[in-house]
């Protein structure tokens, strides 16, 4: 695999009544690079109320890295757990074709688990899209205070806040 796009830059975005949502220009960008095509990878994310999208590409990378801790672990004479491997976001995650604009449509489950209704903020995290209910973002005391800042104020520009 060539060398890979980085997920950088903030937006928010609508979500329409069918949960259909665009992926920001500057994160579809790498996406469809780091993929090769159209379709995005949605899951929960493991820490957060919030959800992470990522391309083909680093779910190899994903299940080379599990393999190398399988491989290291049985090498050191210790077992490997691969059901908790298994059970890792990047492992478990729906796919979910985008079209030309980036329009995509947030699964149901893991939309109502993020607490996705009519916005949605997504977050370059260098190897991954966060997507979040921009108002989680404000309450999450992990979110960076750039995040929360931007978040305010597009819902400020919204007549939100």
């Amino acid at each position: 695999m060539g060398e890979r796009e980085s997920f950088i830059g903030y937006a928010i975005q609508a979500i329409d009544a069918k949960g259909r949502v665009a992926i920001p220009s500057t994160l579809r960008a790498p996406m469809e690079t780091n993929n090769g095509g159209r379709t995005l990878f949605v899951d929960q994310h493991e820490d957060e109320s919030c959800l992470v999208a990522f391309d083909r590409g680093w779910v190899q990378l994903r299940r080379d890295q599990i393999a190398r801790d399988e491989a290291f672990e049985r090498e050191q004479g210790r077992g490997f757990d691969l059901a908790m491997a298994r059970r890792d976001p990047f492992v478990t995650a729906e796919p979910a074709p985008f079209d030309a604009s980036g329009r995509f449509v947030l699964p149901p489950f893991l939309r109502s688990l993020a607490g996705l209704t009519d916005l949605a903020f997504f977050s370059g995290a260098i190897d991954y899209v966060e997507i979040w209910n921009p108002h989680h973002v404000l309450d999450s005391p992990r979110a960076p205070d750039r995040a929360k800042r931007y978040v305010e104020w597009q819902l400020a520009q919204k007549g939100e806040r």
